[in-house]
């Protein structure tokens, strides 16, 4: 499976790239069927209203999506592969699952807090986390933990660093200098290229799973 992006980020993954304002999206004030609740990974409950107020079509829908997603993982038959890769697979699975599930939460929290209406970025980060989560369900396993990666950037003699999404949310570690054609460990990477023309950094989350690798990362416009 190709190298895949989450350009919005991954919810509580980037409080430098949420720093900026906040995007916000209209409610639909029609019924979106049943409430949903959703367990986080420390096991508090999250809310997602099928009405009212805070009644939101793109939240709901995501939550839906979540539960199809934990269905399958509690149903989920063997898989051919390296025992160790598929394990690996599985559980980067479930953190893309769980920091979609944050995204929501976080979402339902500061709409209570400021009585105001969902943030459409914390929306964005819940749906592309949950369909990273469906994704590598679906790949073919690789041959092995460790895959060769071909990372580069558009930006013009830029620097290229890189950090475990799951280690950089829970702050362990730090960032480390990356050259293209190293092997990585499979799993979901946030990399930050320093462009050496003087532009702003940005960072870009990535897949790393196939063998190889090859992505390029260029800023959002």
């Amino acid at each position: 499976m190709d190298a895949r992006q989450c350009r919005i980020g991954i919810g509580l993954l980037y409080p430098l790239i949420a720093a900026g304002a906040l995007c916000v999206v209209a409610i639909a004030q029609v019924s979106g069927g049943n409430d949903i609740t959703l367990k986080k990974a420390d096991g508090a409950k999250v809310l997602i209203q099928a009405s009212g107020p805070r009644f939101n079509e793109s939240a709901h829908e995501a939550a839906r999506e979540v539960e199809t997603f934990d269905r399958e993982i509690k149903n989920s038959r063997k898989q051919p592969g390296s025992r160790d890769v598929v394990e690996a697979m599985r559980q980067i699975a479930i953190d893309a699952r769980n920091d979609a599930v944050d995204s929501l939460d976080l979402a339902y929290r500061v709409a209570e807090q400021t009585s105001g209406i969902l943030d459409s970025e914390q929306l964005d980060s819940a749906r592309h986390n949950i369909q990273f989560a469906k994704d590598i369900l679906k790949a073919s396993p690789p041959p092995k933990l460790y895959v060769r990666t071909k990372i580069s950037s558009t930006a013009k003699g830029a620097t290229i660093h890189c950090w475990d999404a799951a280690d950089y949310k829970k702050k362990v570690g730090t960032w480390s200098s990356y050259t293209a054609g190293e092997s990585l460990h499979i799993g979901r990477y946030l990399f930050r290229v320093q462009p050496g023309d003087g532009n702003e950094p940005f960072q870009e989350l990535v897949l790393v799973l196939s063998d190889p690798t090859e992505k390029t990362l260029s800023p959002v416009r």
